[in-house]
């Protein structure tokens, strides 16, 4: 028989059919070398090939395999691989090739392909090159795919002479700055040189170990069989969508000091598969410090028996998703960092988690979010967010089991059952439509536009003692069941409405326990029975029905409207229809003017009301007369004039504590203050303002706001006129509806007003359409501007204040007295500086002129300034206010300066007039004969329209103020009867109001400069 010969040499003995299955019988070879025709595969096993002059391996067959098992290696003077053909060296071994001489480590024709093991090619001349020809033909192809390879040619280059070199999942990690260059044919160093030290291409790392071990483009694809302690099952690694995916593998590292998993990847998905386990020891279970998924169908136990360590360790956010994980340890069962950094947050989605820490079962985590599930044991255990953990009933850390699930509550929606899963949307259950929702922290099911059948059981069942259930918009509930069924504690709370429609035998509303509707609309109709308690005459304790300013339309045509009940309460609310109804107690029912049972529509109303409230309360047609006696929490006088919409506070105190201070819905409302020592304060707004109103009088109203909120909540036009306003919160101080809507209803007025506004978490006055100042201007703090983009106060910036706001009346209109100035040169006069309106405090006037005014006259500045003729000419003169805001108000006067005659006469004075003339007969506004010399020329000075002025801002027409400075005691000398006196501030606040016979206490004050205004006429001192 003769033996087929194969295209490939070993130590340059040929292969054949005879001796392929055995090539250690080749000399030179050792260990075990193979070599399958079938598959086409070349297998080295702890082989040792020794070439001296010859190719240690040459390889002429298309396709060939080199599957490495264990340490191989391969030493020559020739070439150790000489490839002229397509090869692939596969692993999970090692080959080591050692060349000597003038030939390569692996000579290159063909296309090979290094993947999955290690090769270490060393040669003093190339280690891993194509023909040293400059031809680069087309075959001479190298690809490593997730492989470790050193190549070092000390001689001419260590990779070089390839037409294309591939790097598939690896990368090169020596030396540094090394790289392919497609032009060099090799890789080349920095400055573009064929590297000739040793070149080490590694497989891609990823932040992720198993057992301490780092997962790579290597071994990533099968963890199991690559890494020892993982068996049974597979687990894998997908760097492209960063997934890891356990298909049931047993994770054991209760023997070493490691983690089980850790990863650093961010984005992590572990997909669970089957029923996974971690088991661990020595470190955590599963430790993540980047974003990390749990998700799939199936199942993973984490099992630590470290004191020190937790099953589930976590730095990074966390969601567990749909699957079941459960978490023991003898130390943490699922636990972040103690730092409670923001990114510790553990979100539980539509998932079983069972946790259980002999120290802490689930601990040490900014914030946890259930999705779908709720804590379903240990009893009463709940999420303590302040302490970061979960809590047993008495509020302490708990180390039992907690088991986290779908939790279901008693309360049913047309038969079927309400659980933590399908709780945030009740719309999923059949028969539903709009939207419902249960919130079971707060025992609140919100019905919002939602429709209900009550055909395959009661509409709504309730066995949650204190459930609320709220209306928003219209609701409805039609079928033959019983619409609502009331089996503990209820209320139900508007300001929706509830239409009901029973069209069976039982009843529309069904009371076994409490119920107190209020401030909603119940519209409850049956063919049967209305509202109704057990209709058997029992009349049980807990049959009780409370209506509470609320509107109610009951219908039981053939049993009863509304009956049955133990105990029937109407608060803030009548019957209104039909005439002559009424609550009877023998019947414990509605009845008719006869005491019969109604069964027609009983029509049930609130008492009228004036849409105002009062700290949480209406004010109506039953309380207005009486506001502080029928509300908590309001002292003082407060009153209420319907017909007039005014509400008046006279020193009133109201606390904002079960609602808004006072929440305006009345169109055109005026709220009138009288005296300084108005507050609201409290956790609620101070103001809502829902319609149209103003805030006006001399009056002053502080407003201390602490919770969240606004001290005043504006959403209807408001207007603040001649009245003082200071309105602080720690949350927003004079605001509209804070969601970027800027509603056309949202202005705000401020007019001839003093307003301080401080919002110091969002803003002091923002949020609104338009903001309008009429007559006043922005004090304070400097720079501070309305701004339309921001549709706020802000600062030069264009940031939103959140500092104190202040915002004072001003000065309209400034007057010069006289208008015009003629003047002779070298003579004076006075100018007087009035203003309006003239109850404030005048501020600093900047005087001055037109161009080359200085020239002309000079000006001693005051209100009471001096004006010098320095040479004939003719100028304009101004006076002027600045505000913080921007705001100017300036006026002028003409001045004509005449040249001094020589021979003239002195100008004289003429009378009362301010005007005189050199000559006789002179005579100006009315005054005598001037008393200047005779003869005079006619360039004497003159006045238009000037007024008779004081000349000391103390001492007013026989009137003048006594010590001053003064301390204690301040007397009006010259005062000839008991007169009104008022005292402001340098900002122009009004600081004390009395009438007196000359003397007033001063001691109140505080020191620094004052007014008085006496019987119009206006005086200055200082307190010390």
């Amino acid at each position: 028989i003769v033996s087929e010969k194969y295209d490939l040499t070993i130590n340059g003995t040929q292969v054949t059919s005879k001796n392929c299955a055995d090539l250690a019988a080749i000399s030179g070879v050792y260990g075990i070398a193979a070599y399958d025709p079938v598959s086409n595969t070349l297998t080295l096993e702890n082989a040792e090939i020794d070439a001296d002059a010859t190719d240690g391996i040459k390889n002429g067959i298309e396709g060939l395999k080199i599957e490495l098992r264990g340490k191989n290696s391969i030493e020559g003077t020739g070439n150790c691989l000489g490839l002229l053909a397509r090869t692939s060296i596969v692993g999970p071994g090692k080959l080591s090739l050692t060349h000597t001489g003038g030939a390569n480590a692996i000579l290159v024709k063909r296309p090979l392909t290094i993947s999955e093991c290690t090769l270490i090619a060393t040669s003093d001349n190339c280690a891993i090159a194509g023909l040293d020809d400059g031809s680069y033909e087309d075959g001479e192809l190298l690809t490593i795919r997730n492989a470790t390879v050193e190549a070092t040619g000390s001689g001419k280059g260590s990779i070089l002479e390839l037409k294309e070199i591939r790097l598939k999942g690896c990368h090169i990690a020596s030396p540094e700055g090394a790289q392919l260059d497609a032009d060099s044919h090799a890789v080349v160093d920095t400055n573009g040189n064929t590297v000739k030290e040793t070149v080490i291409i590694e497989p891609e790392k990823y932040d992720l170990y198993i057992l301490g071990t780092q997962i790579t483009s290597q071994n990533c694809a099968d963890i199991s069989s690559a890494i020892d302690g993982v068996y049974w099952g597979k687990a894998s690694y997908d760097p492209t969508s960063k997934t890891l995916t356990l298909n049931g593998p047993i994770i054991n590292a209760e023997d070493d000091q490691v983690d089980g998993i850790k990863s650093e990847i961010e984005g992590l998905r572990i997909v669970l598969n089957y029923d996974s386990r971690i088991l661990g020891s020595g470190g955590n279970g599963l430790t993540l410090l980047a974003q990390t998924t749990i998700e799939g169908s199936g199942t993973l136990k984490v099992e630590n028996e470290s004191y020190s360590h937790s099953a589930i360790y976590v730095e990074a956010p966390l969601t567990i998703s749909g699957c079941k994980v459960v978490a023991e340890s003898t130390g943490f069962g699922i636990s972040g960092a103690n730092t409670y950094n923001d990114a510790m947050r553990l979100t539980i989605r539509n998932a079983t988690v069972e946790a259980k820490g002999d120290r802490a079962s689930i601990s040490y985590f900014k914030k946890i979010r259930l999705e779908g599930v709720a804590i379903v044991a240990p009893e009463g255990a709940r999420l303590d967010e302040e302490h970061h953990r979960v809590v047993d009933a008495d509020g302490y850390t708990t180390d039992e089991k907690v088991k986290i699930g779908v939790k279901e509550y008693d309360l049913t929606i047309n038969g079927t059952q309400v659980t933590s899963q399908n709780c945030d949307d009740l719309s999923a259950i059949d028969a539903v439509e709009g939207t419902a929702t249960y919130d079971p922290d707060s025992k609140t099911l919100t019905l919002e536009n939602a429709q209900i059948s009550a055909s395959a059981g009661k509409g709504i069942k309730n066995e949650i003692e204190g459930l609320t259930i709220v209306l928003k918009g219209d609701n409805s509930i039609a079928g033959d069941e019983d619409g609502l069924g009331i089996l503990a504690k209820t209320s139900i709370e508007g300001p929706g409405t509830l239409s009901i429609d029973h069209t069976g035998w039982l009843q529309a509303i069904f009371v076994k326990q409490p119920l107190s509707i209020s401030g909603c609309t119940i519209i409850a109709q049956s063919d049967a029975r209305g509202i109704t308690g057990r209709d058997d005459g029992s009349y049980e304790d807990g049959e009780l029905l409370t209506i509470r300013n609320a509107t109610v339309h009951a219908t039981g045509s053939s049993k009863g409207s509304l009956f049955a009940f133990k105990e029937l309460t109407l608060e803030d609310c009548h019957i209104a229809s039909p005439e002559g109804a009424k609550l009877d107690e023998d019947h414990h029912a509605v009845v008719d003017a006869d005491g019969d049972i109604i069964k027609g529509e009983v029509i049930i109303e609130p008492g009228e009301s004036y849409k105002l409230k009062i700290n949480g309360k209406w004010i109506t047609s039953k309380n207005f007369m009486d506001i502080p006696s029928a509300i908590d929490g309001v002292e003082g006088t407060v009153l209420y004039d319907p017909d007039g919409k005014v509400l008046t506070l006279m020193n009133a105190q109201i606390e904002a504590k079960e609602g808004a201070g006072i929440r305006s819905e009345m169109e055109g409302l005026r709220i009138e203050l009288r005296g300084d020592h108005n507050s609201i304060a409290g956790e609620r707004d101070g103001l809502s303002i829902q319609a149209k109103t103003s805030i006006e009088d001399l009056g002053t109203l502080t407003i201390t706001h602490t919770g969240t909120g606004n001290a005043i909540f504006v959403e209807a036009p408001l207007t603040i006129s001649e009245c003082t306003i200071i309105a602080k919160s720690d949350d927003g101080g004079i605001a509209g509806l804070d969601d970027g809507s800027y509603e056309d209803g949202e202005l705000l007025t401020i007019s001839n007003a003093t307003v301080h506004a401080t919002g110091s978490s969002r803003g002091s006055i923002f949020a609104f359409k338009t903001i309008a100042l009429e007559d006043c201007h922005i004090d304070s703090p400097t720079g501070a501007k309305l701004d339309d983009d921001r549709h706020a106060v802000a600062n030069a910036e264009g940031n939103i204040i959140e500092e104190e706001v202040i915002i004072q009346p001003s000065i309209t209109e400034l007057h010069i007295v006289p208008s015009e100035l003629e003047l002779t040169e070298g003579q004076e006069e006075s100018l007087e500086v009035s203003y309006t309106p003239a109850n404030l405090v005048l501020p600093e006037l900047v005087w001055g002129g037109e161009a080359g005014y200085e020239e002309i006259v000079s000006i001693t500045p005051g209100r009471y300034a001096r004006v010098k003729a320095l040479k004939a000419g003719k100028t304009t003169i101004t006076v002027r206010i600045a505000y913080p805001d921007g705001t100017i108000v300036k006026t002028s006067c003409p001045v004509t300066i005449n040249p001094k005659e020589e021979n003239g006469g002195g100008s004289g004075n003429g009378g009362n007039g301010s005007g005189g003339s050199g000559g006789s007969n002179s005579n100006a506004n009315g005054g005598s004969n001037g008393h200047g010399g005779s003869n005079g020329g006619k360039h004497g000075k003159k006045a238009k329209g000037r007024l008779s002025t004081p000349v000391a801002t103390a001492q007013l027409e026989g009137l003048s103020l006594s010590p001053n400075p003064a301390s204690a005691t301040l007397r009006i000398l010259g005062l000839e009867a008991p007169a009104k006196v008022e005292v402001f501030g340098i900002t122009g606040i009004r600081v004390m109001e009395a009438e007196t016979d000359g003397v007033l206490n001063i001691e109140g004050l505080a020191p620094g400069a004052y007014v008085v205004r006496v019987e119009g006429r206006v005086l200055r001192f200082s307190k010390r």
